[in-house]
């Protein structure tokens, strides 16, 4: 607060995140103790730039926003107010960022073994369908084996019975 006006604010110090009592440790304190929403407001105004940077400069770019929001939750969560409101702010983010690259490399991971997974299926169905053919294959041409004997089978009755036709009645004559 500005000596001598009382509810104001005093103005920001700079680089006064870390070591003491800062202002956005001051804007935290009011907001949980008055329930006061702009000094909130003003908060995450003042942190989020910070936060999205690290966020971005220590994990993926495209989960910087999420690792800050979950941080500033986790934040409204606390049933303690933390000593150094910026400093706790970045150690969640780490923690958040940590905790969105692991899910993200699980996924990825759980991609790689489910597309590793869909191949092997794959080439198992095609096997079967290869093994399949071929076991069909081999089944006409057996049936084609049998097909030729029956018909030599029969081609040698037709010669026995013109042979007993023919040369019987030739011999009996003799």
């Amino acid at each position: 607060m500005s000596p001598g006006i009382p509810g104001s604010v005093s103005p920001p110090r700079l680089g006064a995140h870390h070591g003491g009592v800062g202002r956005e440790d001051e804007l935290l304190a009011r907001f949980r103790d008055d329930g006061h929403a702009a000094s909130m407001e003003e908060l995450v105004l003042r942190t989020r730039p910070r936060l999205v940077r690290v966020a971005r400069r220590i994990g993926a770019p495209q989960d910087a926003e999420d690792s800050a929001q979950a941080a500033y939750h986790a934040l409204l969560r606390r049933d303690e107010r933390p000593d150094d409101v910026v400093g706790w702010l970045v150690a969640r983010l780490r923690a958040e960022t940590a905790v969105a690259e692991s899910k993200r490399n699980y996924e990825m991971k759980q991609a790689d073994y489910q597309a590793s997974i869909n191949q092997k299926k794959a080439e198992s169905d095609l096997a079967y369908d290869l093994q399949k053919y071929k076991s069909q294959q081999a089944v006409k041409l057996e049936g084609m084996k049998v097909l030729d004997i029956e018909k030599e089978r029969m081609i040698e009755i037709k010669q026995k019975e013109l042979q007993a036709s023919v040369q019987r009645p030739a011999e009996a004559e003799r």
